[in-house]
């Protein structure tokens, strides 16, 4: 009886022992991805407030947790600048209206727990560096929306439902980066301007430059014109003068004949 008691008691131990050991430890507001030389890493992160136990865990040195912390990281991107050529449309119109825009926006937004698994097994710098990983994010969120924002300088009118711009903003940024959580996302500024105004401004600048460059072609056609007809008048009085020195005669015939018609025959026959 007492042996059987004593090997309860060693079994009970053992158990226990394995129950510690094999107890996965997940912090508060964090999540872990399991890795085991034996089985490789699990294809599901697992959460905090859980309890979680893993016999490879038991084996030395063939077992790792990776704890994530789930605190969100926020940034803000701002873009601001002209139009293209806007300067140079809204001179041509009345009051000159302003083609500058400004868009400023701040995203809150975490990993996304459910590829956690994924981006380390593709080797991802959020597995050893995730400070790197958010500043990489940041850069890209920064370029989607710049790409967004150059969507809405190229549409017609001027979206005036911020909270609209607002949404289809967040909709871009998600579907673009499916490896992170959007917590917020706040439009703070929002200044397009009327796109149908510049693009009529733009319209009427460049058919005020295709009018001049019209002007200039027909000012330069005319100009190659008059020099032409000066040319062939020029020469008409060289042969006048040739004419006149080789017969002397036609001067009196000039005076007699003032449409001298009796040179233009003797200057047509001289060219033949």
């Amino acid at each position: 009886m007492k042996k059987f008691i004593f090997l309860l008691i060693l079994l009970l131990i053992a158990s226990g022992a394995a129950l510690y050991f094999g107890w996965v430890r997940i912090p508060e507001n964090s999540q872990a991805v399991i890795f085991s030389k034996i089985t490789g890493y699990e294809d599901k992160a697992i959460e905090s407030g859980s309890f979680h136990w893993r016999w490879q865990k038991l084996i030395p040195k063939t077992f790792k947790v990776h704890i994530f912390d789930l605190s969100q990281h926020t940034t803000s991107v701002v873009s601001e600048g002209q139009l293209p050529s806007g300067n140079l449309y809204s001179s041509i119109l009345s009051g000159n209206p302003d083609f500058a825009y400004r868009i400023s926006f701040s995203i809150s937004y975490t990993v996304n727990s459910s590829r956690l698994p994924e981006l380390f097994k593709n080797g991802s710098s959020y597995a050893e560096n995730p400070e790197e990983w958010y500043r990489e994010k940041d850069k890209i969120i920064e370029s989607e929306g710049n790409k967004f924002i150059a969507s809405l300088k190229k549409s017609s009118g001027t979206a005036s439902d911020s909270s609209e711009i607002e949404k289809k903003l967040g909709d871009h940024l998600i579907s673009s980066l499916n490896d992170i959580t959007v917590t917020a996302l706040t439009l703070n500024e929002y200044n397009i301007p009327d796109m149908d105004l510049y693009n009529e401004a733009k319209r009427q600048y460049l058919n005020l430059v295709k009018n001049k460059e019209n002007l200039i072609i027909e000012s330069e056609s005319r100009s190659a014109k008059d020099n032409a007809d000066l040319e062939r008048q020029l020469e008409l009085l060289e042969k006048y003068g040739e004419l006149l020195t080789k017969y002397p005669i036609l001067l009196d015939y000039i005076k007699l004949n003032p449409d001298m018609d009796i040179l233009k025959e003797k200057i047509g026959t001289s060219q033949e």
